[in-house]
């Protein structure tokens, strides 16, 4: 499946060239009518669309960011230099920001002109489920493209008349000026992308089946609606959602949990982002050449992830995070020079053993394990703390070596603080600290990041645990880029 899916990509790309959002051309210069002239060449031109989502880059700055990571052996300036994201420099000049913003909207973009070839196609008897399954398909990357961008670059995800980001559902002509929308214009327009994906997978004579979960079916675009609705607090929607999909799919067991890492387990896995040889080596933001203490480490894992979860020495997620070979020093806070003493190297993707290249791993998108916690924050909201603690029971009882005891809360910051500390451990480098900690630490009665005192020290930062209450610990600048050349008509958001 992989070779096969990797030789249509490579077909696409021939198709489609190299243009992202910034990269605008006039109707007709990209001739969608050459490039895909029936059904079948449809059906190829998705794997171009699936080859672009994509949550690495959003992975990778969270975790040097926030407190999930700390310097490593081998750094050699990274996250501390130019743009020293990791010394909490965020700006709308930051190259990482910018990157995500342009690359996103040019993931939109493929969509949108696969979708504009898909209106001038009209499919021939017997090709109705395959045009409609591209069409659904191409529908739920668009929704989740701007999912991802409204995430991060939204100033208030709660309030809907908050400005949000920019929609897009056309191939806009050259030197088109968009504004941003509100946040409630983009909820509308993600919902009806999803609303339309859902009820054209739905129709299909045939469901999608999707046993090695890099197929886009109803259940990505139902774990979509779930993970917008909780980020904006429509908790009734989320729960619903969470519900549907737990019907059909469990958390990880212990047992498979190290194997999901590996790519040789699908076990509570909704939908991943396949990755192949070629393809960019997730495994590769924290570690040079392999997941060992001999493998040239630039970022390891936090002292607080790993002190949280050495204290549970059954917890499957300390095998699995940490390798065998890191070097752990029981003195690090005294030690001269902890970053060469103490050596947490980072093994959560170790890449796949089936693949000739190093660290490369599908991209985790939706996991059962998240709507567990999608449901707790339900339960909490509606005062049913037991509810919340049985969710949260269900997660540990899966990463422990015996069930795990029922947490009792005392009041609802109790229970937010628990969801808050068991999703770092759980998701951990799967892209959701930043805006974890953005909407919730209010509510758990968390003020800042958690940093280790020692991991600030090696870092130089003075400013260890950052305060929640700071624009950059919020939301995300616009980049600048894209506000200077659009002479503000995309506004900068407030703060930057």
């Amino acid at each position: 499946m992989k070779k096969i899916k990797f030789i249509a990509l490579g077909v696409f790309a021939l198709l489609v060239g190299c243009e992202d959002a910034t990269d605008i051309v006039q109707p007709g210069e990209f001739l969608e009518p050459a490039a895909f002239q029936n059904v079948d060449d449809l059906q190829a031109g998705i794997f171009g669309v699936y080859s672009s989502l994509d949550n690495s880059a959003v992975i990778s700055f969270t975790s040097i960011f926030t407190d999930e990571v700390s310097i490593g052996r081998a750094n050699g300036g990274q996250g501390v230099t130019n743009d020293a994201v990791h010394l909490y420099n965020l700006t709308p000049n930051t190259g990482a920001i910018s990157g995500i913003w342009y690359n996103t909207y040019s993931f939109i973009n493929r969509a949108n002109r696969l979708l504009a070839a898909a209106d001038a196609i009209t499919p021939e008897m017997g090709e109705e489920d395959a045009y409609n399954q591209v069409r659904a398909e191409a529908l739920a990357m668009r929704a989740f493209g701007h999912a991802q961008l409204m995430t991060f670059y939204s100033e208030d995800l709660t309030d809907p008349s908050s400005t949000g980001i920019v929609n897009v559902d056309f191939v806009p002509e050259l030197g088109a000026v968009l504004p941003r929308n509100t946040v409630g214009e983009n909820l509308t327009f993600i919902y009806d992308d999803l609303n339309q994906a859902e009820s054209l997978f739905l129709g299909l004579n045939s469901p999608v089946m999707n046993p090695s979960r890099i197929f886009i079916n109803e259940d990505f675009v139902r774990a979509l609606r779930g993970r917008v609705a909780l980020y904006t607090e429509n908790y009734p929607v989320a729960e619903d959602m969470a519900d549907l999909l737990l019907a059909d799919y469990s958390v990880s067991s212990r047992t498979n949990f190290p194997a999901v890492w590996a790519d040789q387990s699908t076990d509570g896995i909704i939908f991943k982002a396949e990755r192949v040889d070629g393809n960019g080596a997730i495994g590769g933001v924290w570690n040079t050449n392999n997941s060992t203490a001999g493998g040239a480490p630039v970022y390891e894992l936090s002292r607080e992830v790993f002190n949280t979860l050495d204290n549970n020495p059954n917890d499957v997620r300390r095998t699995t995070y940490v390798d065998p070979t890191s070097v752990i020093s029981p003195t690090y806070m005294t030690d001269v020079n902890p970053r060469f003493t103490d050596i947490l190297v980072i093994d959560k993707y170790p890449g796949d053993p089936s693949l000739s290249s190093v660290l490369i791993n599908d991209l985790k998108i939706f996991r059962a394990a998240e709507f567990r916690f999608v449901k707790a924050e339900a339960r909490i909201n509606d005062m049913d703390l037991t509810g919340a603690a049985n969710e949260i029971k269900a997660i540990r009882d899966n990463r422990y070596g015996s069930p795990a005891a029922l947490p009792v809360y005392a009041n609802a910051q109790e229970a937010w603080a628990d969801v808050l500390a068991e999703r770092r451990l759980e998701l951990y480098l799967e892209g959701h600290r930043y805006i974890d900690v953005s909407r919730l630490a209010s509510k758990a009665g968390v003020t800042g990041y958690d940093r280790d005192d020692t991991d600030c020290s090696i870092a130089g930062l003075a400013n260890c645990d950052l305060s929640v209450t700071e624009t950059i610990a919020q939301y995300w600048p616009i980049p600048q880029n894209e506000v200077s050349a659009t002479n503000n008509v995309v506004t900068q958001n407030d703060g930057y």
